[in-house]
Parts: structure tokens; C-alpha cells; sequence
């Protein structure tokens, strides 16, 4: 029951640059953990943040399991399945070297009451308090 109301699923894809080969993989979540460092919106921060594609490159080149060597790769991240109940954590702190010390991200993030995720797809949020 918890996991039917609680319980998404998201898929990462990654896309080799070299061969163009493609993996995938499925993740369960109960809770979204979304960055909101430069951010004005927590649909901002969905898209241009969780599901933005990033590349793979210098150090954390992805290791291809066709060319058997480290190359450089687009990764992306979908919803499979979204919850009934969907949790979200904003992570409000960074950490910055030159300070040795995490400092907080204290500007004001909106939620607007509906988020489309995808052509098709619509999150309600309902009502937010403050």
C-alpha cells in the first residue's frame, strides 16, 4: 500500500558519444531530492536541474561497456512512474570550499499548484501554505 501511494520510478539513459550505444537504468524513489541553486521556481529546478541532460566528460567519463573504454556521454533522467503522494526534499545548502563550511541557499523558491513533466503528464501540488 505505502509503496502504491508513495513509490515513483525514474529511468537514467546514457548515451555513449563514441559508439552511440545506450543504457538504462530503473530507480524506485520515495522522495525527490531537487537542487534549487539558482532556481526561482521548484519547476525551474525540475527540469533545468533533475531532468536536464548532462554531459559525461573528463573525470567522470562514462565507462561503456561496447567500446570497453571511458567516453564521453549524455546522460538523462525520466519518470517512469510518478506517486500518488509525491515527496520533495529542496536541497538548501551547498557547500563551498573556499570557506570549508556549507552555506545556505536562503533565496525564495515559488510553487506554482501544477508542474507538467511531460507532454501528457501534469503533477497537482494542490495548496501550499506560505
Amino acid at each position: 500500500m505505502v509503496d502504491m501511494m508513495f513509490e515513483g520510478k525514474t529511468v537514467a539513459k546514457t548515451k555513449c558519444m563514441g559508439c552511440e550505444s545506450t543504457t538504462s537504468v530503473e530507480e524506485a524513489f520515495i522522495f525527490l531530492s531537487l537542487e534549487i541553486e539558482r532556481c526561482t521556481s521548484l519547476t525551474d529546478a525540475l527540469h533545468h536541474k533533475f531532468l536536464a541532460a548532462e554531459v559525461l566528460k573528463g573525470e567522470n567519463k562514462f565507462l561503456c561497456a561496447k567500446c570497453g573504454t571511458y567516453q564521453v556521454a549524455e546522460k538523462t533522467c525520466s519518470f517512469k512512474r510518478l506517486p500518488q503522494i509525491l515527496i520533495i526534499q529542496l536541497k538548501r545548502f551547498k557547500y563551498v570550499q573556499s570557506q570549508q563550511r556549507f552555506v545556505r541557499l536562503d533565496y525564495r523558491v515559488q510553487f506554482p499548484l501544477e508542474i507538467r513533466i511531460g507532454s501528457d503528464e501534469v503533477l497537482f501540488l494542490g495548496q501550499t501554505s506560505g
